[in-house]
């Protein structure tokens, strides 16, 4: 399930990349205004990612840590 969750995002990603590139190339005037709207974008999702996966990583070492003490006990 999760790999075809992620194909699908991947072609989302690409129908809109090709629009995008469509557009700026027919209306060279806009190009950029969408490169840095495509940049803001990406660092938007690339600081929420890597919040998600500290939080992620957090979580699982304090869960592993809860686990052992409760082991030892």
């Amino acid at each position: 399930m999760l790999s075809l969750l992620v194909m699908a995002l991947a072609l989302l990603v690409l129908v809109i990349g090709g629009g995008l590139v469509y557009v700026a190339f027919v209306h060279p005037s806009i190009a950029v205004p969408l490169t840095v709207a495509v940049t803001g974008v990406t660092l938007v999702l690339t600081v929420v990612g890597t919040l998600i996966m500290l939080v992620t990583t957090l979580h699982k070492g304090n869960q592993a840590a809860r686990t052992e003490a409760a082991q030892r006990r």
